[in-house]
């Protein structure tokens, strides 16, 4: 079983992420965000050991409304999945 994250997006899709899987404004990101406050690679899905945490490559990012720059808490496995803001 390969190890992801599900996010859920404010429009109310669910997207899956892998490790490697960049998101931002790129259009090759695997989560792409049209947004200009985004930078072109904003957040990068890594797997630290066992463990799956998002990182910020650039600025800050927002999970459930509060600002990181890393959280292994977008990547914890729950029924209601990870809801994105920028900041």
């Amino acid at each position: 079983m390969r190890a992801f994250v599900r996010f859920q997006l404010p429009d109310g899709t669910q997207r899956d992420l892998y490790p490697g899987d960049i998101i931002g404004r790129l259009w090759s990101a695997a989560l792409h965000v049209d947004d200009a406050r985004v930078s072109e690679a904003h957040a990068l899905v890594s797997l630290r050991g066992r463990e799956l945490q998002l990182l910020a490559l650039r600025g800050r990012f927002a999970v459930d409304s509060t600002p990181r720059s890393h959280s292994r808490r977008a990547c914890e496995s729950n029924s209601r999945g990870a809801s994105l803001s920028r900041s």
